[in-house]
């Protein structure tokens, strides 16, 4: 059954929660271990203050950005669907 409301025109909900979760494990590994970006960059050059700024904001970074930034940190990310083994 599909979602009742879209919180973004633009973008299924499913989306929007993947990137609210992704954000929430970004600040909370970075939070409890004292990390910042400096520690992140060797890794995902890119990466800005800002961006993280953005998350702690309520701000989504998207899904390709977040993913990027959790395999900087070397966190693993397990995705299922519904039945899907």
């Amino acid at each position: 059954m599909g979602c009742t409301y879209i919180p973004e025109p633009w973008k299924p909900y499913t989306a929007v929660d993947i990137e609210d979760t992704l954000g929430k494990a970004i600040l909370h590994h970075i939070d409890s271990r004292g990390l910042g970006t400096k520690d992140i960059r060797p890794r995902y050059k890119s990466i800005r203050k800002a961006h993280i700024d953005a998350l702690r904001r309520g701000e989504p970074l998207g899904f390709r950005m977040c993913t990027a930034i959790i395999e900087a940190l070397g966190l693993p990310i397990h995705i299922s669907v519904g039945d899907a083994t």
